[in-house]
């Protein structure tokens, strides 16, 4: 799919990022978890030029995704860098972090929607399919279906007095 970009100018890529709408309660769940410690990664198999954008505007701490190769013409060369983010990827990152950060996996939360977080959510102690596949539903008794992330906080124990919108 990457390489139907071929061509594009890779500023209509960071027109996008600038135009995104955000899924209902992302802004609070990034926010209260800031405000209580957390240590909030953003880690999508999609691109930085976008996922930088999410990460500024919701607050998260690191963000890390497929960086888009650019030629020298400035239009999207229709390839990315290796290494590719993928499940594995997404299930080191959180090993990493928890290791870096002294937090027992135990105690971490992964959310996810598609096939390729798989092996992160069902690494976390708290993994939740979000309005996911089936494929991902299916190693979570946990999903969020018809509500907002603000969810995800109250599977972990906040009440609404805890929960902020914003940093």
């Amino acid at each position: 799919r990457v390489a139907m970009l071929k061509g594009l100018a890779a500023t209509e890529i960071d027109r996008v990022a600038q135009s995104l709408t955000y899924m209902p309660g992302a802004a609070a769940l990034v926010a209260t978890m800031r405000k209580h410690g957390a240590d909030c990664v953003l880690v999508s198999g999609g691109f930085d030029r976008v996922t930088g954008v999410v990460r500024e505007t919701l607050g998260f701490h690191l963000d890390k995704s497929n960086h888009l190769v650019v030629g020298s013409d400035g239009t999207l060369t229709g390839t990315v860098r290796k290494p590719v983010v993928g499940a594995e990827t997404k299930r080191a990152l959180l090993e990493d972090r928890a290791e870096k950060g002294g937090i027992a996996l135990a105690d971490c939360l992964a959310i996810g929607d598609g096939a390729n977080d798989c092996l992160m959510v069902e690494r976390a102690g708290l993994g939740i399919a979000y309005q996911a596949k089936p494929k991902l539903k299916s190693v979570t008794q946990f999903h969020i279906n018809h509500t907002d992330l603000r969810t995800a906080l109250y599977f972990q124990g906040y009440s609404d007095a805890l929960i902020v919108e914003k940093l």
